[in-house]
């Protein structure tokens, strides 16, 4: 991950995927608790995570999700 700024503020204006759809893409899903952990992978039991299939990541330089690829990429490969 890039020192300093998070990927939503380096990529606010991102070609492919601007953080207006990415908002937009939310309010459609309306979810009521952000922290739910169907909402985000992020938030899963490391236990739901732990035979999970094996994974392949292809994240864009100016893509406004890359820290959170990164980072769920890291967890998976923490557990095996």
């Amino acid at each position: 991950m890039a020192e300093g700024k998070s990927s939503y503020e380096q990529h606010v204006n991102a070609p492919i995927l601007p953080l207006t759809r990415i908002k937009f893409f939310n309010e459609l899903l309306n979810v009521e608790d952000p922290k739910d952990r169907y909402y985000s992978i992020l938030l899963a039991p490391e236990a739901d995570l732990v035979d999970w299939p094996s994974t392949h990541f292809l994240v864009a330089g100016r893509d406004p999700l890359l820290d959170e690829a990164l980072l769920f990429e890291k967890k998976l490969r923490r557990l095996g």
